[in-house]
């Protein structure tokens, strides 16, 4: 799927799968169009609501997700030209591996109510 059939997926809400891979290409495509803030509104506002449609909620967790974008951001802040998400990815494989936030957060912190209600900062490794 191409850039562009990702985002209107996402947006629309009609993609069938949301794997690790796609989340940090919307990600990285969030970020190019709205800013740190505005990606992270929208990026965690769709979460939302597919987790809600699949009946799974609870699933959500808000440190995870903005984590996640402050990482991608990091990474794209590097760039000197940008390209599509899979071009960004093959230059930042790092993101790929979806255990990436245990060199940042404790299990402990990264299972609790506090960290699945609202951003926690990592208490390992700063994130940038």
């Amino acid at each position: 799927m191409n850039d562009t059939e990702l985002i209107e997926g996402f947006l629309a809400g009609t993609l069938d799968a949301f794997p690790h891979r796609d989340h940090l290409r919307v990600g990285f495509l969030l970020l190019e169009t709205n800013g740190f803030d505005g990606a992270t509104r929208v990026l965690s506002d769709r979460i939302r609501a597919m987790a809600a449609a699949a009946g799974v909620a609870a699933k959500f967790h808000v440190t995870r997700t903005e984590a996640w974008m402050h990482l991608i951001d990091s990474a794209r802040r590097t760039e000197l030209t940008t390209g599509g998400s899979e071009e960004f990815l093959a230059r930042h494989p790092e993101l790929l591996r979806s255990s990436l936030l245990d060199d940042y957060y404790s299990a402990d912190l990264l299972r609790s109510d506090a960290a699945r209600a609202r951003f926690i900062e990592p208490d390992l490794t700063p994130l940038s």
